[in-house]
């Protein structure tokens, strides 16, 4: 029952990004907002019968920042991006991750621009982390280690979506087009 849901904060509302913003695994549901007024986490361990919302650490201020995709290899280890739709090359804190279920956010030390989509890579603590947007524009392919805080940069010619189908096969998505690219 959505009465049973944190009431919204002003201005705050669920990105529809990459199709990335809610993720479910066995009971656990969980989804994403962003906004002027801030980023957050919301997450049901009950299949939707009772909720909480964190606070999440990624960049806001403006109607089109905050977070925009997420993803959760399990209901404790999420990875979520976003940054300011309307400033893509704007280079800041998009990135966090929390592998205790959204309790605590670890920022990528990082300055990445905008992230439309993100994805953990299996068996590893690297993510796959897209920067473009539908009505195109600069984009680039990231793939970043959480160990390491650091990251490997590809042209990505605005694919703006991924699915992982491996630990080494990632499919691209972008508009008119689809790619796989080889994850090293």
């Amino acid at each position: 029952p959505c009465s049973r849901i944190p009431k919204t904060k002003e201005g705050e509302a669920p990105f529809a990004a990459s199709n990335s913003n809610l993720a479910w695994n066995n009971n656990h549901i969980q989804f994403i907002s962003g906004g002027k007024n801030g980023s957050r986490f919301y997450h049901s361990s009950n299949n939707g019968q009772n909720w909480s919302a964190q606070v999440v650490p990624i960049q806001s201020g403006a109607a089109m920042t905050g977070a925009f995709s997420m993803d959760a290899q399990d209901s404790n280890t999420i990875v979520i991006g976003g940054g300011n739709w309307d400033s893509v090359l704007n280079l800041t804190n998009t990135l966090t991750y929390s592998l205790d279920g959204g309790q605590n956010w670890n920022e990528v030390e990082l300055q990445l621009p905008y992230l439309s989509c993100v994805k953990w890579i299996p068996n590893s603590t690297r993510i796959l982390a897209l920067s473009g947007r539908a009505k195109g524009g600069p984009s680039s392919l990231f793939v970043i280690s959480t160990d390491a805080n650091s990251s490997i940069e590809f042209e990505s010619d605005n694919y703006i979506s991924c699915s992982i189908a491996s630990d080494t096969l990632a499919w691209l998505g972008g508009t008119g087009k689809i790619a796989s690219f080889r994850i090293p």
